[in-house]
């Protein structure tokens, strides 16, 4: 190769080289830094962010800037150093939910505990010929009818009523005893509420034998235990104007229902009477874990289901007191949450971020990078204002929708308890 080709090809290769050289620092300082809040959310982390900050090696880097450095250029390197990565506390806050899931539990029946699912009612009416006496104009078994079907048309929607009646069947002679103590019959399944072939099971009977109460309490345990499990509530309410007179042991079938694996508590009502019949008729309610009372008249009877329905207006009040405090402290603890999310996490990143670039800036001017840092810190306190700006807007928008949350289940509450209150006032009116 003669010399001229030599020394044409050695200023090709350097011409080319410069070239290389100086495209690749060119390039490192093409990435311009985000102006909008968009862009500021997507373009970190920065090499030295969060964790990775060190005040000597980012001072490393600042150092191998060459001088002279505009504002924009200086920006975009402390920027490519520094800046912050929002996006996991972006996307936090936009997760956030405000919602709240009242979980208190609904009143049933007075006998049915708060935290039970589901209850089952069977009502076991006395259909013996004594029924048939006239109290106030009416027979106590049309009294017994109108009250017993007022009590379950009152029930809550998800519980299951039965309707079990006995010695309906024969006659009170003797002769036809045998027949009459037998008849024990489920005239309405085990199963939710309807009124019209509630009724229509009313309106198959009316007061004809004897009083096999023992043999109606054992075929209740029987019904029930089809339907029982460990989250249901079993209540047995009897019906009766008299004693046993069968023969069998009310006590004992009582006590054996309430022992058993169903737990059905019994709760008796006697109906005019006699001071023996109540004293058997007690004996029964207590041994069944329940309750006993005894009426005289209509009004006596309406009264004691009136003050079943007092007492779940009771629940209902509570249940409405308990539910709001629910609501509350669940709002409270959305607030703090929000609170802490916007402030602690997201602005005092922002915080840090600010202090960081601030500081930077200052070293660039003390190195001799840039000739007057006023401009470039301005541009460092705008990015601040934006950032904070948006985390702050976030906040105030989500904020408003925690506090509707909070105003709209509060109205749920009080209205569904209005609308129970109103049907159980519904009720005592049709009682009384």
């Amino acid at each position: 190769m003669s010399r001229s080709w030599f020394y044409l090809f050695l200023s090709i290769t350097l011409l080319f080289s410069g070239c290389s050289f100086g495209t690749s620092k060119t390039e490192k300082n093409t990435l311009s830094a985000a102006t909008d809040i968009d862009g500021m959310l997507k373009e970190g982390p920065g090499t030295y962010a969060g964790k990775q900050y060190d005040t000597d090696q980012v001072l490393q880097e600042l150092e191998k800037l060459p001088e002279n450095l505009s504002t924009e250029e200086a920006y975009n390197e402390l920027i490519q150093l520094l800046a912050e990565d929002y996006q996991p506390i972006d996307k936090t806050i936009d997760e956030f939910d405000p919602s709240i899931q009242v979980k208190t539990s609904k009143p049933g029946d007075i006998s049915r505990p708060e935290n039970e699912t589901h209850l089952n009612v069977v009502i076991l009416l006395d259909a013996s010929g004594s029924m048939a006496e006239r109290v106030d104009g009416k027979t106590r078994m049309d009294l017994a009818k109108s009250a017993v079907q007022s009590f379950a048309s009152s029930l809550p929607s998800d519980v299951h009523v039965g309707l079990r009646v006995y010695g309906h069947k024969g006659s009170n002679s003797r002769k036809d005893k045998e027949v009459s103590c037998n008849s024990n019959e489920l005239v309405y399944p085990l199963k939710k509420y309807d009124e019209a072939a509630f009724q229509k099971a009313l309106d198959r009977f009316q007061p004809t034998g004897w009083t096999p109460l023992a043999a109606a309490i054992e075929s209740a345990g029987k019904d029930l235990e089809k339907q029982s499990s460990t989250s249901k509530q079993n209540v047995v309410y009897v019906v009766s104007d008299g004693e046993e007179t069968c023969g069998g042991d009310p006590v004992a079938a009582a006590r054996s229902l309430y022992e058993s694996n169903i737990q059905a508590i019994v709760n008796i009502i006697g109906f005019d009477v006699d001071d023996a019949g109540q004293k058997a008729l007690k004996q029964a309610a207590d041994a069944g874990g329940g309750s006993y009372e005894t009426v005289t008249d209509e009004r006596d009877l309406s009264q004691y289901f009136t003050s079943e329905y007092e007492i779940l207006k009771e629940k209902w009040t509570r249940w409405r007191k308990d539910s709001e405090k629910q609501v509350d402290d669940r709002d409270t603890i959305n607030q703090n949450e929000l609170h802490e999310l916007a402030y602690k996490d997201a602005l005092e990143l922002v915080d840090k971020e600010n202090q960081r670039l601030l500081d930077a800036t200052k070293a660039l001017k003390e190195l001799g990078k840039i000739e007057d840092n006023y401009v470039l810190m301005q541009k460092v306190g705008k990015r601040k204002e934006k950032l904070k700006s948006h985390f702050i807007d976030r906040k105030n928008k989500i904020g408003v929708l925690v506090r509707q949350e909070q105003e709209e289940r509060l109205k749920e509450i009080r209205e569904t308890e209005k609308q129970e209150q109103k049907k159980i006032d519904e009720e005592l009116e049709d009682l009384n």
